[in-house]
């Protein structure tokens, strides 16, 4: 039998699930197809929401998986939500060195959660109710958002508004101020909003033959 190394349960399908939506919003993004490559990111940002919920149901977990999946976590998280943006905004006209630097923001960020997240779960602190910064998620209906109301401006406004979008993202990203983590319940309903905007958004684009290609 061939051992293979990580551990493979329900409690990481959503993060590598989150992943593989992300190579595929790449691949479309780099193929200027920005609708799949936007589907892609929200569908990321909503594994996200849910991969942490579905881990704490495990209460068996040993600390070597809670700490495999702290780091599978944000490995993915890195590509999701760091590398995807960033490539589709490149796409778009955004100088490569504030991608890089949105980009850097994110691993920072990324990696002192990572810290963070490893003292609390040593000192059997139970779960944090708060993010410290704006978490890397948030990009997955942010960016969105921005390119559907892209769509009732002029193109030629789209790098700067998006270069503006990448500085004050990253620049959150890694500015300490506590946050409060939304339940289960308010991300559903976060999640229907936000689905519930863009859809009408999309609509109201589509009719003026604007929507993004």
């Amino acid at each position: 039998m061939i051992n293979l190394l990580g551990f493979y349960d329900y409690t990481v399908i959503l993060t590598e699930v989150s992943l593989l939506c992300a190579v595929i919003g790449i691949s479309h993004a780099i193929g200027e197809n920005y609708r799949v490559s936007m589907v892609c990111l929200i569908l990321c940002g909503i594994c996200d929401a849910f991969d942490g919920h579905i881990a704490r149901t495990k209460k068996n977990r040993s600390k070597e998986e809670k700490h495999f999946g702290i780091q599978l976590d944000s490995l993915c998280d890195l590509i999701c939500f760091g590398i995807l943006p960033g490539i589709i905004c490149y796409q778009n006209g955004v100088n490569v060195i504030l991608v890089g630097l949105y980009c850097l923001a994110a691993v920072i960020r990324l990696a002192w959660f990572n810290v963070l997240e490893w003292n609390r779960q040593q000192c059997d602190e139970g779960h944090s109710s708060a993010y410290h910064g704006l978490p890397v998620t948030s990009i997955s209906g942010i960016l969105p958002l921005i390119f559907v109301l892209g769509c009732f401006l002029p193109v030629v406004w789209m790098p700067k508004i998006l270069s503006i979008t990448l500085t004050v993202a990253g620049s959150l990203f890694i500015i300490d101020f506590k946050l409060k983590k939304p339940g289960l319940k308010e991300i559903i309903l976060l999640i229907a909003g936000i689905g519930i905007t863009l859809g009408i958004l999309m609509l109201i684009a589509l009719r003026k033959g604007g929507i993004i290609s």
